[in-house]
């Protein structure tokens, strides 16, 4: 039995809830590939996977689904061999699409039960984020975890608790006049960013991605099976 490790810890109700759950992750890079993965060993019964774009070379030193030979494979399409390669009872609906306010109600439409944002672009984390608000669905927001090489300080907590982060302060003017602000959590980084800018791009590890990717599914996880 695949989860025969996990069920001990969550049980045949958490397991049938995890199995019932069906979950967004928008963006599949550095933090979402991680989390995709790990969701489909936590037995997640769907998954919804939202990203335009294809693998990069300049990836494969932070994203899960980058190697030399997956360069220029789409990274929806990779994942969902992937996760259908640790759980082939797995469904996966797989979007190569960028979510924005014109493809916002058709992804919506797919009805899922979790959503977990991993996307890098501020404006569009604060229309995710709004849009799960409005229609009282669970988010999980991962902030930016770039210009970073020291792991091991990550955290979960509601945004309006958050300090010394400038994703997070421009995310708490946006929303702290929404009604449902308080319900607002996010994955952040406490340690602070060691480089504003490097080359003219963000500068990323392999680690701190991954750690911040892990501890979104985890949160997720226990949501769904407390």
């Amino acid at each position: 039995m695949s989860f025969k490790r996990l069920l001990p810890l969550v049980g045949l109700d958490g397991m049938t809830a995890l199995k019932n759950a069906r979950v967004l992750i928008v963006g599949i890079g550095g933090v979402g590939s991680y989390t995709a993965s790990a969701l489909a060993r936590s037995g997640i019964g769907h998954l919804i996977m939202v990203d335009p774009d294809v693998i990069e070379a300049c990836n494969i030193n932070r994203q899960l689904l980058a190697f030399t030979s997956s360069i220029g494979q789409d990274k929806v399409t990779w994942m969902t061999h992937h996760v259908k390669d640790i759980n082939p009872d797995i469904t996966v609906t797989a979007l190569k699409m960028r979510y924005d306010e014109t493809t916002a109600e058709d992804i919506f439409a797919l009805n899922p039960t979790h959503v977990i944002d991993c996307i890098d672009q501020t404006y569009t984390k604060i229309h995710l984020i709004k849009t799960c608000l409005d229609l009282n669905l669970p988010i999980i927001s991962v902030l930016t975890q770039g210009n970073r090489l020291k792991p091991g300080n990550i955290a979960h907590a509601p945004l309006k608790k958050t300090s010394y982060d400038p994703m997070a302060k421009k995310l708490r003017t946006h929303l702290k006049d929404h009604p449902h602000y308080a319900k607002v959590e996010v994955i952040w980084n406490q340690n602070p960013a060691e480089l504003s800018m490097a080359a003219g791009c963000v500068a990323s590890s392999a680690v701190v991605p991954a750690e911040a990717g892990l501890m979104a599914a985890g949160v997720v996880v226990e949501k769904i099976v407390r």
